[in-house]
């Protein structure tokens, strides 16, 4: 993202257009080598140093059991991503890890969406 002088991350916070978010990944136990080896990259990659916890993104499996299935919500209070398999949660951490912005005074803040997908898995 690029910040022009008058870039104002309160003013898009108090317009719920943003969200103040610790760079954390709410632990999986089926999932902690997997998590453990997207974190890593993304610490190198976006220059944000990542752990576990209990108050960044959660992650939650789809309900329904539809495997094709992600979606990724940031909303002014919590942000989570659905999942319907073991592929679709790695290409919505993808997403997710994206969408993760450090602000020139140093915070890490989220844009406010929906993003949802549903597509065919490769073979």
């Amino acid at each position: 993202m690029d910040f022009s002088a008058d870039f104002d991350l309160d003013a898009l916070i108090a317009e719920e257009k943003a969200l103040i978010v610790k760079p954390q990944i709410r632990f999986l136990w089926q999932h902690n080598q997997l998590l453990e080896s997207y974190l890593e990259k993304a610490s190198q990659r976006l220059g944000i140093s990542f752990s576990f916890g209990y108050d960044g993104i959660c992650l939650h499996p789809w309900r329904g059991g539809d495997p094709t299935r992600r979606k990724l919500t940031v909303t002014p209070s919590f942000c989570r991503l659905d999942y319907g398999s073991e592929e679709a949660l790695c290409r919505g951490l993808d997403f997710f890890l994206e969408q993760f912005c450090i602000a020139p005074d140093g915070r890490t803040f989220l844009p406010c969406g929906v993003w949802d997908w549903k597509e065919e898995l490769s073979k």
